[in-house]
């Protein structure tokens, strides 16, 4: 994924004796620890604030605190790689149970090793999450994103793609692809015709076989379509302006140019994702 890929081009934490403060929270002057203590640097962060409550003075050996920062961080990526081993072997041994099973997943990452698949995220499962966390701005980012999809899908470009989202859900599959002929220059109320042509996992087979079809039907098609176009005063259609476009048939009979539908719903999910981007960050901000 793309936060994937800008964390592995950040260079990687280490524990360091200088301050040189945070990236990720813009701070000047930073230091981290736990309590109650889980690890060494955390025991060395505690001992130096106690030893200035005590005397005023932080005193430590720079030396002693450069090596054993050194050691720590050497310490922590051996023991996150040992984590890293034993989890892949109980993966494994958990998924050799599951052999010759079908599973359904999202694909979230491909190498040159494999893929990264991980379960579907509903918003239930992400609230659920959320509230056992009780992360209370999850919660808040969950509702305002609520409500703007709402807001987007009010239109009725959108609102089809919401449809055929709910028939792929209700029914496990798309609706029915045809092949349909249509004029170039789209004007309202125009028709489109349906040509016979053999599909392949929902893919044309043979072009000869389109371009057979689609001479067959024009008469017909352009006879309909101009007698709608000179009732209207519309500009006539000639059979240098016709083509041939994929369309999904709705349970109600209506007919979703898919390339059309997928020009108009890219700009509303880039207009999803950016301003919730900003949303994320008006809420961390919020917190500061």
């Amino acid at each position: 994924s793309g936060q994937v890929l800008v964390l592995q081009t950040l260079a990687r934490a280490e524990y360091s004796e200088k301050n040189i403060g945070h990236f990720g929270l813009q701070l000047n002057q930073y230091t981290h620890f736990t309590s109650p203590i889980r690890k060494y640097p955390d025991l060395l962060v505690h001992r130096i604030i106690n030893n200035s409550l005590v005397s005023k003075k932080i005193k430590m050996n720079q030396g002693f605190l450069k090596d054993k920062c050194e050691e720590s961080s050497m310490l922590e990526r051996r023991a996150e790689k040992a984590s890293r081993q034993v989890e892949q072997v109980l993966i494994c041994l958990h998924l050799k149970k599951k052999i010759g099973s079908t599973l359904s997943g999202v694909i979230v990452g491909v190498t040159d090793f494999g893929l990264f698949v991980t379960d579907k995220i509903t918003q239930k499962k992400f609230n659920d999450k959320a509230k056992i966390k009780q992360d209370f701005d999850a919660l808040k980012f969950s509702e305002w994103f609520s409500n703007k999809y709402e807001i987007e899908h009010k239109n009725p470009y959108p609102n089809l793609m919401n449809k055929i989202l709910q028939y792929k859900k209700t029914n496990e599959k798309l609706p029915e692809i045809k092949i349909m002929i249509r004029a170039i220059e789209r004007y309202k109320d125009d028709i489109y015709q349906e040509i016979n042509v053999d599909l392949k996992n929902k893919k044309i087979i043979s072009k000869e076989q389109l371009e057979i079809e689609i001479r067959r039907q024009l008469p017909v098609f352009l006879e309909i379509i101009n007698k709608k176009r000179n009732t209207k005063e519309e500009p006539k259609v000639s059979k240098k302006k016709i083509t041939s476009s994929a369309f999904l048939t709705l349970e109600d009979g209506q007919n979703i140019e898919i390339m059309y539908l997928c020009q108009i719903y890219t700009p509303v999910i880039r207009r999803l994702i950016d301003e919730s981007r900003e949303m994320i960050k008006e809420i961390k901000n919020s917190k500061i």
